[in-house]
C-alpha cells in the first residue's frame, strides 16, 4: 500500500528570551545596547535563528532590528542611535525560521533631550525695534576650570513669545 501514515508525538521544550538594556537613560543621539540570550527551560543555550527587537512608545513609533543569535554565545545584541525623546520599549522576539517561538518580557528606557542653560540678553528695548540675544549653552556639571555651561547648542529652533503670541525661529 502506497498511501501510508505515520504519526509521531513528541514534546517542545517551552524556550527563554531574556531582554537587558545597557543604560536605562540615554540622551537623544546617543546609542543604547540591547542584548540577552535564547535557552531552554533547563538553561541550556540556543545557538541558532533570529531575534527581532521592537522599539516602540506609547505615541505610535515603532522600528525593528531583526538580528542573528550567536552560534557559539547564543547571545543577541543590537546596539542602535535613538532620535526621538521620551520612554521607549523594547521587546524581543525569537525567530526559528518562519516561527515565532518566544517573546521576551518588555523593558524600557527614556530618552531625554540634553539639559541645556538658556540666557537671554535686551540688547534694544525701543518699541518695534526690540532685539534680543539668546544663548544656549549645554548644562554641563561644573568643575574646578568651568562653570559647567559648556558646548553652544547651534542646531534646533527657538520659540519666542511677545504678548501671548509665539512664533518658532529656526
Amino acid at each position: 500500500d502506497l498511501n501510508k501514515t505515520f504519526t509521531e508525538t513528541f514534546k517542545v521544550l517551552p524556550l527563554v528570551i531574556s531582554i537587558t538594556l545597557n543604560r536605562p537613560e540615554i540622551y537623544v543621539d546617543e546609542f543604547e545596547t540591547i542584548f540577552g540570550s535564547v535557552t531552554d527551560i533547563s538553561g541550556r543555550k540556543v545557538t541558532t535563528g533570529k531575534v527581532n527587537v521592537t522599539i516602540s512608545n506609547e505615541s505610535g513609533y515603532i522600528t525593528s532590528y531583526l538580528v542573528d543569535v550567536d552560534s557559539e554565545s547564543g547571545l543577541y545584541f543590537t546596539t542602535n542611535r535613538y532620535d526621538i525623546e521620551g520612554t521607549l520599549y523594547a521587546n524581543a522576539t525569537y525567530i526559528l525560521g518562519d516561527k515565532i517561538i518566544a517573546n521576551s518580557t518588555t523593558k524600557s528606557f527614556v530618552v531625554s533631550k540634553i539639559a541645556t542653560i538658556t540666557n537671554v540678553t535686551v540688547v534694544n528695548s525701543t518699541v518695534g525695534k526690540v532685539t534680543i540675544d539668546v544663548s544656549v549653552r549645554e548644562n554641563a556639571t561644573p568643575t574646578a576650570t568651568s562653570s559647567g555651561y559648556t558646548n553652544p547648542i547651534t542646531e534646533g529652533k527657538l520659540n519666542v513669545t511677545v504678548n501671548g503670541e509665539s512664533k518658532l525661529f529656526d
